[in-house]
């Protein structure tokens, strides 16, 4: 069949040749009239051509559909017989793993069940016999605790007699210490009853501004005596425009001679910052004590 088909290509393939062939000798002769006429001819074999080919090509069809269908027939029949031949086996196969399955499954379930019987026996066995010792121990154990706690008992015991002994006579030694302790603070009670006479004597002399003055000149003058040399200071001294001062210090330049007075208006001061009284009343206080210092 190719070979029919390769033929009629060969001689398609001539025939156009010979159609150009005969195209370029009329051409030179006579174009237009060879032209016409071997386009006739042409077309006509080549119609031919095309009918043989076509009938060729049917042909071949049914050849080729006829063997298609003959080895698509071959193919299903091999393949199905293949299948029932594998399904057969398969079965086989699936029998016998049964079958093997089973016989295993029982004597695993037989090895088992005996392996279980002996390690529960061995366990059962274990078992108790941890009980036995663990109770052995745990009595042991108990009877020495015992005899333990009851010599502790004795030791805390002995150990508390001591300590309430020697708690006693050391709250007996903290009571006696606490009388002695309240006489002397009775003493010196009395002495600071004494001490706050004696200061409000103090304060009741110190009431009187002479009394506040002079007070304050001894104390300027002491002060003055335990820090200068005699030639550096003079109390009472009065100065060349007849101003007195309560005690003149004669210090090197540029500080020079500086006028100290002990004594300053007290009640003056203390209206300065008392809260209660007005500001108008503050502020005549204050000018009243810078005019009087």
């Amino acid at each position: 069949m190719i070979q029919i088909i390769i033929l009629v290509i060969a001689v398609a393939i001539f025939l156009l040749l010979a159609w150009q062939i005969l195209r370029a000798n009329q051409l030179e002769k006579n174009p237009l009239v060879l032209q016409q006429v071997i386009l006739q001819q042409l077309e006509e074999k080549h119609r031919d051509m095309l009918r043989d080919v076509n009938d060729g090509l049917n042909k071949l069809g049914d050849r080729l559909s006829a063997s298609s269908s003959d080895i698509s027939e071959r193919l299903r029949m091999s393949v199905a017989t293949e299948l029932q031949a594998t399904r057969d086996a398969m079965q086989a196969l699936q029998l016998a793993q049964n079958n093997s399955l089973s016989l295993t499954r029982e004597t695993v379930l037989e090895k088992l069940h005996t392996t279980l019987a002996e390690q529960g026996k061995a366990e059962q066995e274990l078992i108790q016999s941890t009980m036995r010792n663990a109770t052995l121990q745990l009595v042991n154990t108990i009877d020495n605790l015992a005899k333990a706690v009851d010599g502790r008992l004795e030791q805390i015991g002995g150990k508390v007699s001591e300590r309430l002994d020697e708690g006693f006579k050391k709250t007996n030694q903290t009571f006696i210490d606490v009388m002695a302790r309240l006489a002397t603070i009775d003493e010196a009670q009395k002495k600071i009853d004494g001490l706050t006479t004696n200061v409000v004597s103090l304060q009741e002399l110190l009431g009187d501004k002479r009394s506040r003055g002079a007070f304050g000149e001894v104390q300027l003058e002491a002060l003055v005596r335990n820090v200068l040399p005699v030639n550096s200071f003079a109390m009472q001294h009065t100065f060349e425009n007849g101003t007195r001062a309560d005690c003149a210090l004669f210090l090197p330049d540029p500080t020079g001679t500086v006028a100290v007075d002990s004594k300053f208006p007290l009640e003056n001061y203390h209206r300065m910052f008392n809260s209660k009284l007005t500001e108008a009343e503050q502020t005549l206080a204050e000018k009243q004590f810078k005019v009087r210092c």
